[in-house]
């Protein structure tokens, strides 16, 4: 019997750090199992787990979700923000600056490296922008988390992480503050399609994803 496949959607710069958190769990409960990586916008995946392309989705923030499908979170992780020399921000010799010690509007009035329209990332900062009525200064944007904590780290401009991303202290090139959970949260998350009878294979897959989660969430 040929291997069974489960099809799962994620945002590609999720599935860098995500998968690799639980998927060798699950495969190594299923061997007979492979999975299917549809690495695609968040609405696009959304669109196919309603028309059931998709077996399960991953992403962040399930409360914007479609309320036909049910979703499974690890609860709410922080921000953080990387402040390089070029900022006026920046403190020397500080690893981490204290959380609540900078005003949000002071940190929003930098320059900013963002990730793209259409991320879950994106859609919090712009909302805080539209809150403070800031006029962002938008140096670059990119599709990919990891490209704008890269160029963040060389010094182009300010931006913003999720926590659970692991980010090496640097302080001669650049600083790390938390942000407060609330002003800025998310809460990864499995979905699927609210009219789909789950197996136990599906409910391992729930559970690995969960079981990390549990460990990193606050």
């Amino acid at each position: 019997m040929g291997n069974k496949v489960l099809r799962i959607g994620i945002l590609p710069s999720l599935g860098v750090y995500l998968t690799p958190l639980f998927l060798p769990d699950f495969l190594e409960l299923h061997p007979a199992y492979k999975i299917n990586l549809v690495e695609d916008l968040p609405e696009k995946n959304e669109k196919r787990l309603q028309n059931n392309e998709l077996d399960f989705w991953i992403g962040q923030n399930s409360s914007s979700i479609s309320p036909n499908l049910n979703s499974f979170n690890w609860g709410r992780h922080s921000y953080q923000a990387i402040i390089p020399r070029c900022c006026e921000l920046y403190q020397e010799n500080v690893a981490v600056i204290p959380e609540g010690t900078i005003e949000i509007s002071t940190i929003l009035n930098q320059k900013l490296i963002l990730t793209s329209k259409g991320s879950a990332i994106r859609k919090q900062i712009d909302q805080l922008l539209s809150v403070y009525k800031v006029q962002p200064n938008i140096i670059m944007e990119s599709n990919e988390i990891y490209t704008v904590l890269q160029l963040a780290k060389h010094n182009l401009g300010l931006t913003f992480v999720p926590e659970s991303i692991h980010i090496k202290e640097c302080p001669s090139e650049y600083n790390i503050y938390p942000i407060p959970l609330e002003k800025m949260s998310l809460d990864y998350f499995i979905a699927h399609h609210g009219a789909k009878k789950l197996n136990s294979v599906d409910h391992d897959l729930i559970h690995t994803f969960l079981n990390h989660g549990q460990q990193c969430a606050i």
